[in-house]
């Protein structure tokens, strides 16, 4: 729904998975980012600190982080923690750097480029 613009539907959707999966990391990490994009940037910068909150009390996987941080907090933050996915060795990182439409605004930023191209992933085209 965030992806198509649909905001409203998408936070109705994420609040319902934040309550059936007791306030996961994933359903907050998708609500940050949807509160970002709909142009609520205190609530998308209360639940990050959330999901920055969790990250040291239990298992939050630094690719989900990741894309919420450059959403609520900004760029510099996100790169910290791309790094961290490396250095942790996040599966899902490999997969949503190149990938993930919540990594888009990352993939702007040259330091992300440098950061992926320590992964030695095959080169990604498009339609293949």
């Amino acid at each position: 729904m965030q992806c198509a613009g649909r905001n409203e539907e998408a936070v109705a959707i994420a609040e319902k998975a934040l309550q059936m999966s007791q306030r996961h990391s994933w359903a907050l990490s998708i609500l940050v980012s949807t509160y970002a994009a709909w142009g609520k940037p205190e609530q998308s910068r209360a639940l990050y600190k959330e999901l920055a909150d969790c990250s040291t009390t239990g298992c939050v996987q630094p690719s989900m982080r990741c894309s919420a941080a450059a959403d609520a907090v900004g760029l510099d933050e996100a790169i910290a923690i791309a790094q961290r996915a490396i250095d942790d060795r996040d599966p899902f990182f490999v997969m949503q750097a190149r990938t993930w439409p919540g990594y888009d605004r990352l993939r702007t930023d040259p330091r992300f480029g440098d950061l992926v191209r320590q992964l030695q992933l095959p080169n990604y085209q498009p339609g293949r």
